[in-house]
């Protein structure tokens, strides 16, 4: 999706709102893209014009806006983040957010999309405290890196999201007795992995750590791991039992 110029951010934000008008679309891709081909740094308020042409048509459809947050270190891929004052700064999403009141935002990655830096889980974090339908993806945070969103009184475990990336070019990297113990990261010394990286069990096993060390109520666990998605996405489950409902008494 390019979004740099009047002209494509016109066209992008076009072509997002046939998809949302097909059934099975619920929400926008990862991340607001910009073009490529760029090589120049665009000024924030240029950015923003063209980024709410994106909320606009999430208002208009009534799904989540997916904001990406992060930074990988190798490969030499990182040009965007140079370029584009929302990726260097995911507390901007504030500004749209308080615009679009009615249009959650979900933080891909949580502000780890890989390294062990945790600059951006705090602007992340931050964000979310603020706005109680700010959501954070977690999948890629270590058990230790939990505990951020987990006790922060203003972030309630219904804005927490089980995810991750795919698994296209970063491996778990792991240092015993050091913090933190385990993380995800391209390493150039090794090469691109040309297996499929199982992030999906690695990365739930941090989420069951965290859970076990702190005896997590299993409804909160299940809200993690599924029931808050559902909520968000507004899909129709063919059982609901396992999430927590509570009725007026």
């Amino acid at each position: 999706m390019l979004l740099d110029g009047v002209e494509d951010g016109d066209a992008a934000a076009e072509e997002l709102d046939h998809w949302l008008s097909q059934d099975g679309f619920v929400m926008t891709g990862e991340g607001i893209r910009g073009d490529p081909t760029r090589t120049e740094p665009v000024e924030w308020r240029e950015r923003k014009k063209n980024i709410s042409k994106v909320f606009d048509v999430a208002a208009k459809h009534g799904v989540p806006v997916r904001w990406h947050t992060g930074y990988t270190s190798g490969y030499g891929g990182n040009h965007l983040f140079h370029l584009y004052p929302d990726w260097q700064d995911p507390t901007l999403a504030a500004q749209l957010k308080a615009e679009y009141p009615e249009v959650p935002i979900v933080f891909d990655h949580g502000g780890m999309q890989a390294g062990w830096r945790e600059k951006y889980v705090d602007k992340v974090t931050q964000v979310a405290s603020t706005f109680d339908d700010v959501y954070l993806e977690i999948g890629l945070y270590w058990k230790e890196l939990m505990k951020k969103p987990m006790n922060d009184p203003n972030i309630s475990v219904e804005q927490l999201l089980w995810g991750s990336d795919w698994g296209a070019s970063m491996i778990q990297h792991s240092q015993h007795h050091e913090y933190p113990p385990t993380y995800w990261e391209q390493i150039n010394s090794r090469g691109l992995p040309a297996h499929q990286v199982d992030y999906w069990g690695a990365t739930q096993r941090q989420l069951l750590k965290y859970a076990m060390e702190t005896d997590l109520p299993q409804d909160d666990l299940n809200l993690i791991l599924g029931g808050n998605a559902a909520r968000l996405l507004d899909l129709e489950l063919p059982h609901t039992r396992m999430f927590p409902d509570y009725k007026t008494v």
